[in-house]
């Protein structure tokens, strides 16, 4: 979200929160697209979600009362992002399971007309499982000792927010006090923030050279000439830019590949709120995430 500078949408958002009907606008000329986005890219929701989502965000967010809540002790990127989660997070609950659908019929003139019946649907079926594989994760995840849940959570405070319990945990083991560990987790939350903006550039690099790929191949199949721009020989230079365009976006998928959970915080930042090393903490993760795919299995049966 680096669309204005940190002072300039201070600005925008105070004006907001107070009903301004032009800053509003402009701040949703802006971010919708940002808004419509945020479950796709975080949640691997479909676009009709999203759209769906789009609309609850938007009815809570225009008559501007929601930006007066933003104090600016953090950065507004990291303020809205907390929003738009929990706001999803509501949306979820407030789903229902049946879904009420047009079913069309004809009268005794051969009208057609349609009635209005609770049928069961299929995209909320869908919904529906997706919240169950969420509470049987948040389930397993709190059935964890309170050291183990503390590390996996701070791995993943991207995705997962502490609890009461959970803090008071940290506050012992770091000898923080609240408002310091309050700015820590801040912290951390802002440069995950801005981790995720590079992920979004490697997803547009891998756009890109899908396209420039699929451009190469319909020359080479259908026999036409390339320009390249440099004075070397021509020869199997169409093949070798195929090659490596290949090979380059390969690397870029197998890094993308590597985590379920593309955003984790380095260890050496965990490693200075848990009093554990670097290899530790790497070896801890590994048996915890080992565990809760047992008990997710288990779960299941």
């Amino acid at each position: 979200m680096s669309i204005f500078s940190e002072k300039n949408i201070n600005e925008i958002v105070t004006s907001c929160g107070k009903g301004d009907a032009e800053s509003l606008n402009y701040f949703f000329e802006k971010y919708s697209v940002e808004i419509y986005n945020f479950p796709i890219r975080i949640f691997h929701m479909t676009e009709d979600e999203a759209g769906d989502y789009f609309i609850y965000t938007f009815e809570r967010l225009k008559d501007g009362r929601k930006f007066s809540q933003f104090n600016q002790k953090s950065s507004f990127k990291t303020w809205f992002f907390a929003v738009l989660r929990n706001m999803l997070i509501d949306w979820k609950k407030g789903q229902k399971e049946v879904k009420t659908t047009k079913s069309y019929k004809v009268n005794k003139d051969g009208q057609e007309y349609f009635s209005i019946e609770s049928e069961s649907d299929e995209y909320f079926e869908k919904i529906h499982t997706q919240t169950e594989i969420t509470q049987d994760f948040n389930t397993v995840v709190s059935s964890l000792k309170i050291e183990s849940r503390v590390l996996f959570k701070l791995a993943y405070i991207y995705y997962l927010n502490l609890n009461g319990e959970e803090i008071e945990y940290l506050l012992r083991v770091s000898s923080l006090t609240q408002e310091e560990l309050r700015q820590k987790i801040f912290s951390i939350r802002e440069y995950l923030v801005d981790r995720d903006s590079e992920l979004i550039e490697e997803e547009s690099k891998l756009t890109y050279i899908f396209t420039q790929i699929q451009e190469l191949e319909f020359i080479k199949k259908n026999g036409e000439v390339k320009i390249f721009q440099d004075n070397l020989p021509g020869k199997h230079k169409l093949e070798e830019s195929i090659h490596k365009k290949r090979e380059q976006r390969r690397k870029l998928l197998e890094k993308r590949g590597k985590s379920h959970f593309p955003i984790r915080t380095p260890f050496k930042i965990i490693s200075e709120l848990l009093p554990m090393k670097e290899m530790a903490i790497s070896l801890a993760l590994t048996r915890i995430i080992e565990k809760i795919e047992i008990l997710l299995k288990n779960s299941d049966k």
